[in-house]
């Protein structure tokens, strides 16, 4: 249901062209005063973050994006070369839900990581992807690791655990709170 949700949320975005669909204090903090959220990128990675659809959203990779900044990474998955990483971070906002997935501390280890073998929405069958659900003072974010093959090696499992590490994910002003625990 997650998994289905996510992809829905990133094609949404897409689809925005960049453009909230949320109004300013209706629900999600606004983003323009926000500050990212960040992957680092650190030798081999290309980064980029980018507000899209009501939604924060970093993301980094060891290849090349095909697409836009915010837009579900369907053909940078396809052309994902066997010892590729993607990683992406969507933070949906403020969440009036109180059953939002449990906090976790950062840095965010790909061990807790539920991987899925076959997802909805995979664009080709040898991209797995690795993804943890948490929370911090009702905001969701959604965490995604993405590799070229279904069982990646020990160097690229460290690749992408060195990438999360770097995550920065940092609460509006609006709710008073500024950064997640580290």
């Amino acid at each position: 249901m997650h998994v289905g949700l996510a992809l829905l949320v990133f094609l949404a975005a897409g689809c925005l062209g960049g453009q909230s669909a949320v109004p300013s204090g209706a629900g999600r903090a606004h983003h323009s005063r926000c500050r990212p959220v960040a992957l680092a990128g650190g030798d081999g990675w290309r980064t980029r973050s980018t507000a899209s659809g009501g939604f924060r959203i970093a993301e980094a990779t060891t290849a090349t994006f095909r697409e836009s900044a915010g837009v579900f990474s369907d053909a940078s998955l396809r052309t994902l070369p066997q010892d590729g990483i993607l990683v992406t971070a969507s933070d949906s906002g403020r969440e009036p839900r109180r059953d939002l997935s449990p906090s976790r501390r950062m840095p965010y280890q790909l061990a807790e990581f539920r991987h899925d073998r076959g997802w909805e929405g995979q664009p080709v069958t040898n991209v797995p992807q690795y993804v943890l659900f948490t929370s911090l003072r009702h905001h969701g974010l959604d965490v995604r690791v993405f590799f070229g093959r279904q069982n990646p090696g020990t160097r690229a499992l460290a690749r992408a655990q060195a990438e999360l590490a770097s995550l920065r994910w940092h609460l509006c002003p609006s709710t008073s709170y500024l950064t997640a625990p580290s």
